[in-house]
This record gives C-alpha cells, sequence and structure tokens, in this order.
C-alpha cells in the first residue's frame, strides 16, 4: 500500500482506536510518517551527472526539484489530516493525552537521529529534521499543559544544543535550521538561548554561529542529506532506513522535567518497534 492509503486507513481507525488502545493508535501515526517521510527523502532528484549538463537536462532537474518540494507540502498536509483524526478541542482521555507526549518526544528523538540500520555510518548532521515540520501538526495537541511543554522543551533544548554544538553545524540547511525554529515557535517553547559566546549547556558557539550565517538560505527541501563526499544515491537510500525503534512509552502524569532531561540523554529513549 501507498503511503498515503496507509494514512487514509489510520485516520479512518482513530476514532475507534483512541477509545481502545490510543498509544497504539499513536504508534501506528508515527510509523506512518515515518515511512512516508522516508520515502519521500528517497525520491530526492538528483543532479545531472554531467559536469556541463544540456539545457533539457537542467530543466528536467528543476522540474523533479520541484515535484520533490510539491510531494513534502502534500505530506504536511495529510499529516494535518491525521492529527485532526485525534478529535476536536481539549483531548479529555488522560490515556491519549499521556500517549500524545510520548508520541511527540519520539519524533523528536527521531528527527535528531542518524543512525541507520544495516550501516555503521551515520546520516549527515540534521538529516531527519524536516520531520519536525510533520510533528508540529502535532503540538496544538500539549500547546497549552505547561507540564507536557516543560518536558518537551527539555528534550528539544538537549536535541538542539547537541546538533549546534556539533563541528559539522556549518553543514546544516538553512532549510533545517528553520524547522527547528518553526517548531519551538508552534509548541510555544521559546528561542534557542544563544549570546555572543555562550548558549545552553555553556559551550561557545562564537565561530560556529559565524560560520551558521555565512551559509547560503535554502527554502527547498532538496540535497539536505548530501554530506561532503557522499553520493546522492548512497545517502538518500541510507536515509530511509528504519531505525532500532520499541513501543512508545505511555508518559507518567507525575513526570517531571528532570525525568525528561534523564530519559532523553538515554539510548534507549522512547523510540517506535520497526
Amino acid at each position: 500500500q501507498s503511503g498515503s492509503e496507509s494514512a487514509a486507513i489510520v485516520a479512518a481507525m482513530s476514532k475507534t482506536l483512541k477509545k481502545i488502545n490510543p498509544v497504539r493508535l499513536l504508534e501506528a501515526h508515527m510509523a506512518c510518517l515515518r515511512e512516508e517521510f522516508e520515502a519521500w527523502a528517497d525520491s530526492e532528484p538528483t543532479e545531472p551527472e554531467s559536469e556541463n549538463p544540456t539545457e533539457e537536462e537542467n530543466a528536467a532537474f528543476e522540474e523533479a526539484e520541484k515535484q520533490h518540494e510539491e510531494a513534502f507540502q502534500a505530506l504536511e498536509i495529510q499529516t494535518h489530516r491525521l492529527s485532526n483524526s485525534l478529535g476536536v478541542g481539549k483531548i479529555k482521555d488522560s490515556s491519549l493525552a499521556n500517549g500524545v507526549l510520548g508520541f511527540i518526544r519520539e519524533g523528536i528523538r527521531f528527527a535528531f537521529s542518524r543512525n541507520e540500520v544495516g550501516s555503521d555510518e551515520p546520516l549527515f548532521l540534521g538529516a531527519r529534521l524536516p520531520f519536525l515540520r510533520l510533528l508540529s501538526k502535532y503540538l496544538v495537541w500539549v500547546r497549552k499543559n505547561k507540564r507536557q511543554i516543560d518536558i518537551i522543551r527539555a528534550q528539544f533544548n538537549q536535541k538542539e544544543d547537541e546538533v549546534r554544538s556539533d563541528h559539522d553545524f556549518d553543514q546544516v540547511l538553512e532549510s533545517d535550521i528553520e524547522a527547528m525554529d518553526l517548531f519551538r515557535k508552534v509548541g510555544n517553547l521559546g528561542p534557542f538561548v544563544m549570546e555572543d559566546d555562550t548558549t545552553v549547556g555553556g559551550r561557545s558557539y562564537a565561530s560556529r554561529s559565524v560560520a551558521a550565517s555565512s551559509r547560503a538560505s535554502s527554502s527547498a527541501m532538496h540535497r539536505r542529506r548530501h554530506s561532503v563526499g557522499s553520493s546522492v544515491g548512497s545517502v538518500s537510500k541510507g536515509s530511509t532506513q528504519r531505525s532500532d525503534l520499541s513501543p512508545l512509552p505511555e508518559e507518567q502524569d507525575g513526570e517531571t522535567e528532570d525525568d525528561a532531561k534523564t530519559d532523553a540523554a538515554s539510548p534507549g529513549n522512547s523510540t517506535l518497534a520497526s
């Protein structure tokens, strides 16, 4: 089945499953979104191999890029519909509400992950950050819950801090940085705290922030997985591999922000079965 067909089935099942087993329903949502996202990543257009491509080759590549961007826009619409299938207004069922928190935390973990099954080489930094644009569609269910937002903020701060402190941060596309900013804005997480010399965690970012500010701004949704020296095919193929993921946990009402920080740092945090 295509991803769109799977999404339609999951949406149709939502009304029933959210009453019977909301955590399993959200696992189905996550599996559907990841499948669609990875299929989109695998369809990334390849640049003409020739150093001096013809006008026809350039035109074909530009058209492929356009279609790839439109495919992501369609995926965003589909994700919005899946999120809406959870209900209208505030979620009153505590199991579903806690499940959504676990769902978002798993989505954050996946968006910042770089591992791929069957390979010792990680994806390059920020390869999955566009997934945050999809995950942000679910923030409407938690953004007014201070306890849940505090937990999400703690995890997101840690993950973003790791990205910005990485020596390859200057290779992350501007559009992927914008995906992190969008997630923060939609979730009321507040801006990422950065001063001239230090930011979250007390690390120095002065040189990296300068390099980042000089990167070319790109609103396009392509070439984000191409690291230096990698081929289009190898990176795109690697981006579609599923990670070692285990079931979503049911978040407990008594979990604190410190719990979130500890759990977010754990290698086995909030994962979904492949």
